[in-house]
């Protein structure tokens, strides 16, 4: 037994002494009296033990804290490890994480768990990481970091990253696309002394996500995301399910650069979001930030849950670039919260379609605008005959127009079921009424071009 506790004697101190490692994930606090002699107990044999995590075939062996698995490998984790598997040019490779396990690097600035493509991690127990992204080991990771494609992401417990991105799938040598993440537990990060901000889950173009009852949250991080994923993805937030992201620091100290706040969710070009659960986001820093953040054309929304923005600026926001095609499509049949700018601005929307379903609340006004560049006149060119000159030749030069915010050409409101509306309605040219059943509109209508407002607001 005198031999026994020599040689746990420096886990003994790893977990008394310090953090408390459980299948909840990492809580931050000293252990309480009860927790060491648990502790106790484990190391002694009386419950579960440290243990390092094991690969197979290739029986990699942990060197200096390090397990890098051979492709095609299966690592299996169970217990309380300080293991980080690392190796970023195995692919196929497989990481299973008991329901009571946890991993986490040894060391600060590592991550738990970075592969190369086509990995498959399936986490039931903890993965934790302090400050992943600093460098050692993965430059810019997370606690778990992933590259290339085909990669999936299983998580029943607790990711969670301090100062950095608790899912990291935007390597630029190797960002990660096709992701799979399937997750009903926790993933979490927060951005408590960091100099720059993380996102909580960041991956690349054409991620598949399916939150079903779990959470999915940004702590701390202004201009950041709890949810980013790149063009073609796919998010479905179902019924319980959670994504949150809450602003405690700008991370700016001129606020001329303070452009975004924090944000819920962030998608690419022609992606899909389909919610039955709540997505928020608390920007009262900066006044900015939005719930769901549209990049590029082609993406479509379907709410049937909770989107709020109260403690922001916009419930949804679409923007795009001026010579984008493509249309967004949102439609409504659950709660928006708007904030200080309403509830859904499409900046770029000439062909949106907006339809508003039975059940459908909003808080909050609905806009719909298409920026379009405008010939700078020649005094706004100084008068300068050879600006002038090379502005007619060249139109569509930096110097030589100014954006402008119009109303768009094209802009479809669709009323289906039953329902009143009673926030400002502005930038539609054409009220649809495909079904039966009464919505009133108590509105005001504001004209697009070429259309004439409807006579009355109830629409049938």
């Amino acid at each position: 037994m005198k031999a026994d506790l020599s040689r746990s004697a420096s886990q003994f101190r790893r977990a008394a002494g310090g953090e408390v490692h459980s299948p909840i994930g990492h809580t931050g606090f000293r252990p309480r009296p009860t927790t060491i002699a648990l502790a106790v107990c484990a190391l002694l044999g009386g419950g579960q033990a440290w243990a390092a995590c094991t690969a197979a075939p290739s029986a990699a062996t942990v060197v200096g804290g390090v397990l890098a698995p051979a492709s095609g490998d299966t690592v299996n984790c169970t217990g309380l490890t300080e293991v980080a598997i690392v190796n970023v040019a195995a692919t196929g490779t497989t990481v299973d994480v008991a329901a009571g396990g946890n991993v986490r690097s040894a060391t600060r600035q590592a991550p738990a768990v970075a592969l190369g493509a086509g990995a498959t991690i399936t986490n039931a127990g903890g993965a934790f990481a302090d400050r992943p992204g600093d460098g050692t080991l993965v430059a810019n990771g997370g606690t778990i970091t992933i590259y290339g494609a085909g990669n999936t992401i299983t998580n029943a417990g607790t990711i969670e990253a301090r100062d950095g991105p608790a899912i990291q799938g935007l390597i630029n040598t190797a960002p990660a696309t096709g992701t799979v993440l399937n997750n009903s537990g926790v993933i979490r990060n927060t951005n408590d002394t960091a100099t720059n901000s993380s996102a909580a889950v960041t991956l690349g173009d054409n991620a598949r996500v399916t939150n079903s009852g779990g959470t999915i949250e940004m702590r701390g991080g202004g201009g950041r995301e709890a949810l980013l994923v790149g063009a073609g993805s796919q998010i479905e937030n179902q019924a319980l399910g959670v994504i949150r992201a809450t602003e405690t620091r700008t991370f700016f100290t001129n606020s001329n650069f303070i452009t975004r706040g924090a944000t819920g969710i962030q998608m690419g070009a022609n992606s899909t979001l389909v919610n039955a659960g709540r997505i928020e986001t608390s920007a009262a820093l900066t006044g900015l930030g939005e719930a769901v953040y549209l990049v590029g054309t082609g993406s479509a929304v379907t709410n049937s849950g909770t989107i709020d923005a109260t403690a922001a600026q916009y419930a949804i926001r679409a923007v795009a670039d001026l010579d984008a095609t493509g249309s967004v499509t949102i439609t409504n049949s659950g709660t928006l919260l708007g904030g200080s700018g309403g509830a859904i601005l499409i900046d770029q929307g000439n062909g949106a379609l907006v339809t508003l379903d039975t059940g459908s609340q909003i808080t909050g006004s609905v806009t719909v605008r298409d920026r379009e560049r405008v010939a700078k006149s020649d005094a706004e060119l100084g008068n300068d005959q050879r600006v002038i000159d090379f502005c007619r030749q060249n139109p569509t030069n930096l110097i030589c127009y100014k954006t402008e915010s119009l109303l768009p050409a094209q802009a479809t409101l669709r009323l289906q079921g039953t329902g009143t509306e009673n926030d400002r309605l502005s930038g539609f040219n054409l009220i649809e009424k495909p079904d039966a059943g009464l919505w009133v509109l108590s509105t005001p209508c504001r004209r697009a071009r070429r259309t004439t407002c409807p006579a009355t607001s109830a629409a049938r």
